[in-house]
């Protein structure tokens, strides 16, 4: 998506927010753009893996992707279960780098920097929609997923903690002579701090969870495996999704159900963030070692030409 669209994204977006809706409004708009963009881009995540050990994207997983996908899960729901708290870090450290790679996989960085600079860039993103929305967040995860000190040290150091991470993604930018890309990543960061600012934590994130990182995500699965299956098109990526789309959502359904059935000990938007960060997981695993394929492949094709 181009600097203008987005820009006009961002424009609509502060409309919407400045509308006045209430928190219902605004969260069915949030959970609409989730469920249309959101969940499908991580609903493929077999068909990657059979493209990535079998060069076809087939629709039946594996046994073994099923075996270590929900292995994974499950040892994650152990670590929430007894280091709540460190289970929270790790996934905050896991999404940034996710996001930072997804958004940056095309430039050309050295090893050694571009782990600094997907790190560095998928932070800054969080930092830019949490701090403005600290107190929907400590609502979310103050006394549930960290303490009241914890919290306070974080916010007290959030300018520091934004001038690092950009500086983490910024230097390696630099030495790899990528000028033009720092000054598409700073406007494009410009905007979601814009969109941070004027719209609510839940609105926010859907629509850079939508519109940078899942739509990003989904024309790079594309991309790559038309090399493999040249005729490969959006319509067979959709089918792909849609079966696990419908099963998160009748999962989801079931959720929300007997959640309301029980009286639980953290608030329903808590419990939906440790579930998501369950199958993140798993998730970012495949996708790492899909987009080191991307890259490979974008370096090969860019040695043979030379």
């Amino acid at each position: 998506m181009s600097l203008v669209r987005k820009s006009i994204l961002a424009a609509l977006t502060l409309a919407v927010a400045g509308m006045a809706l209430s928190g219902i409004w605004e969260a069915a708009i949030a959970f609409f753009l989730i469920v249309v963009f959101g969940i499908p881009h991580g609903a493929t995540d077999h068909a990657v893996f059979n493209f990535l050990t079998r060069r076809e994207a087939k629709s039946v997983p594996q046994i073994r992707f099923l075996v270590s996908y929900l292995g994974t899960i499950a040892g994650y729901a152990l670590l929430w279960y007894w280091l709540p708290g460190w289970s929270f870090l790790l996934f905050l450290a896991v999404s940034a780098f996710h996001f930072g790679e997804t958004q940056m996989v095309r430039y050309r960085i050295e090893n050694g920097g571009k782990w600094l600079a997907y790190a560095g860039w998928g932070t800054v993103v969080l930092l830019l929609i949490f701090w403005p929305n600290q107190a929907e967040v400590h609502d979310f995860i103050v006394p549930y997923l960290v303490g009241e000190t914890a919290f306070t040290w974080v916010v007290e150091q959030a300018a520091w903690l934004l001038t690092l991470a950009g500086v983490m993604w910024l230097v390696p930018m630099i030495v790899a002579g990528n000028g033009r890309g720092i000054l598409r990543e700073f406007a494009e960061l410009a905007l979601i701090a814009l969109i941070g600012w004027g719209a609510s934590l839940l609105l926010s994130f859907a629509v850079f969870f939508a519109f940078w990182h899942s739509r990003d995500a989904v024309w790079l699965q594309i991309e790559r495996i038309r090399s493999g299956q040249r005729n490969f098109s959006l319509g067979q990526w959709v089918r792909l999704a849609l079966p696990y789309t419908l099963v998160s959502l009748v999962g989801i359904g079931a959720i929300v159900f007997l959640y309301g059935q029980f009286t639980a000990a953290i608030p329903l938007v808590t419990f939906f963030f440790i579930l998501v960060a369950l199958i993140t997981l798993p998730h970012v695993f495949v996708m790492s070692v899909f987009y080191h394929r991307v890259e490979a492949a974008e370096t090969a094709s860019l040695q043979e030409h030379m």
